[in-house]
């Protein structure tokens, strides 16, 4: 009897639990792409366009492409335990016959960046002069903020990699990224996202994906989390009434 309680208890208690998990989806509140070299040639950028790019396009000058994307958060209580994370992204183009089959990974950011007005022309993949507030190569925000390191300021370990071989959608996922959210609840003022990066060890690795000013094809995060809730008077009641029957059969064993 005393185990067959418990284990009711248990069970009734767990399935509480679960009844407070949450999952949100999120679209991008800015993103934007930064193209490499940008010092011998215009600042270039792409904070009003369509798409994102990540990876190398050939060798030469501007041959870069990294791609920053940033979510708000603020709608998941600050005391939330994350359980889970994902970044869905599209691959919506790539160089026909030309681009290799890569790793792509994500990185959180450790400054602060912006998407300003620059939106490039036909397929974007060559970037737009920069415009005021966005993320260059060289800028945090053109044209008087710089990063610490030219191509941005992200952490060296990726959160998480993703292998990619053709055009679709991909999900990112894994406990870098469920540490990243985490960290972001907890630190809201150093939230600046994440930096998607190709394998830029190879050429031919770049990627064209969806921006978020097409909801169709734009990058959504999926957070899952819980909220311990505050005690209320069934819980109570319930661990009350739990309580005077373990000191009940207590006395009922002792004779008493």
């Amino acid at each position: 009897m005393f185990w067959a309680t418990i284990g009711l208890w248990l069970v009734c208690s767990s399935a509480s639990w679960a009844g407070f998990a949450t999952t949100i989806s999120l679209a991008p509140v800015r993103d934007n792409t930064i193209f490499s070299d940008s010092t011998a040639i215009t600042d270039l950028s792409n904070g009003s366009g369509d798409f994102l790019f990540a990876g190398n396009t050939a060798a030469g000058t501007n041959f870069t492409r990294r791609a920053l994307l940033s979510f708000d958060l603020s709608g998941i209580p600050p005391d939330a335990l994350v359980s889970d994370v994902s970044l869905r992204i599209r691959a919506t183009r790539e160089a026909p016959g030309r681009t290799e089959d890569a790793n792509y990974y994500l990185h959180r950011m450790l400054s602060d960046w912006g998407e300003g007005t620059s939106d490039a022309d036909g397929e974007e993949g060559r970037g737009a002069g920069a415009q005021t507030g966005d993320a260059t190569w060289r800028h945090t925000f053109y044209s008087n903020s710089f990063w610490s390191v030219p191509g941005g300021d992200f952490n060296p370990e990726p959160s998480s990699v993703q292998f990619m071989d053709s055009l679709g959608a991909y999900v990112f996922t894994g406990a870098g990224l469920i540490d990243d959210a985490q960290f972001f609840l907890q630190n809201p003022s150093l939230n600046f996202g994440w930096m998607l990066r190709g394998d830029e060890s190879r050429i031919f690795t770049a990627r064209q994906f969806g921006g978020r000013n097409d909801s169709d094809i734009g990058p959504v995060l999926d957070i899952t989390y819980s909220v311990i809730p505050e005690p209320d008077i069934v819980g109570l009641l319930m661990f009350g009434s739990f309580g005077l029957w373990l000191r009940s059969l207590w006395y009922r064993r002792a004779g008493v």
